[in-house]
């Protein structure tokens, strides 16, 4: 089977760590590169994670560090999710490879990588800040990006940050209304979908005592994002967030509900970061009347959010939870 041609762009922290082993895992990806903003921990700090999780696979694959900061938003971290270094306060048992972090910067990976293969897809799963600065350097390239998926946004349940803000789209929701506004075809899951998508830290110390190497070190790594959640739930257990941006791109089949939506985000006050979902009915731009009247009154209509373009972002509100567990679960600790 064809590998998919794809960036991996992120944040890592924990559940970074674990879109990774399932992307490299799976075999079914290309990966052109691993591209870094500042979220979860330091873009330096992420940077070094990715390397450590590179290591543990044994596998060579460029990390490209990015923005450090949100376009202009003040930056924000998890660490009391993650813990301070990003991978469960034990990273510096974890060695890598120095030579994988490349001088080159993410944005100008990323244009050139999209260049030179028509086909690539990106599964960003932090910040949306490198997208939002290829989109505003190239916007022409850009717009012929085969695919977005992005976990990020809370689009019918609540934040997790704040009362309406999660966390990737609050630590730099200008680079989001941008990136959504760019109308690159995305795929979205959020909150709605991420946190019901547990894994039992029974299945993780299960496989670890049964010799299971990357549960071994998955246990590791996780033991500050297991707490932080066993906490959060009252249950030992963690959320699949960034994990599920790769299963809805490897296995589009899992999605048993979603709609298109024109997304909009907030950029201050109490709604900083939330992700709007324009709930109106779609406009007919096919209708001749229709267009000549928007035609006249353009300008009024764009006040209310309204413009010629149709929505091109994927909303995935329900999926086979069972199944997708399933599958990263086979895949991750095979």
């Amino acid at each position: 089977m064809k590998k998919i041609p794809v960036i991996l762009d992120m944040d890592p922290g924990a559940d970074d760590a674990l879109a990774i082993l399932l992307a490299v895992k799976s075999q079914a990806f290309d990966i052109k590169g691993i591209t870094i903003c500042g979220g979860n921990v330091s873009s330096d700090q992420c940077a070094r994670n990715a390397a450590k999780v590179l290591n543990f696979l044994k596998v060579d694959i460029p990390i490209y560090k990015g923005s450090y900061r949100p376009l202009t938003a003040s930056p924000k971290i998890s660490d009391y999710v993650h813990g301070t270094d990003g991978l469960g306060n034990i990273s510096s048992k974890w060695t890598y490879n120095e030579d994988l972090i490349k001088k080159i910067s993410a944005t100008d990976f990323i244009l050139e990588t999209l260049d030179k293969n028509p086909n690539l897809k990106i599964i960003a799963t932090g910040p949306l800040t490198n997208i939002a600065k290829c989109i505003s350097k190239n916007r022409p390239l850009m717009s012929k990006l085969k695919h977005l998926y992005w976990m990020g946004g809370a689009y019918t349940c609540a934040g997790n940050v704040t009362p309406v803000g999660e966390f990737n789209a609050i630590c730099d929701p200008q680079a989001a209304k941008e990136v959504f506004n760019s109308y690159i075809p995305m795929t979205v899951v959020g909150l709605d979908v991420t946190m019901k998508l547990m894994l039992p830290k029974d299945t993780v110390d299960t496989l670890a005592k049964e010799g299971n190497e990357t549960a071994k070190f998955c246990r590791e790594i996780l033991k500050a994002y297991f707490s932080y959640y066993t906490t959060y739930t009252s249950k030992p257990e963690c959320c699949l967030h960034d994990p599920l941006a790769v299963l809805v791109c490897l296995y589009p089949n899992i999605i048993s509900y979603s709609k298109i939506y024109k997304v909009d985000v907030s950029l201050e006050g109490i709604t900083e970061g939330q992700t709007i979902i324009d709930r109106r009915p779609s406009y007919k731009w096919h209708n001749k009347d229709f267009l000549k009247y928007y035609e006249k009154e353009k300008d009024n209509f764009k006040k209310y959010g309204i413009n010629e373009k149709m929505p091109t972002t994927n909303i995935v509100l329900d999926l086979d939870f069972k199944k997708a567990l399933e599958k990263f679960i086979s895949i991750v600790f095979k």
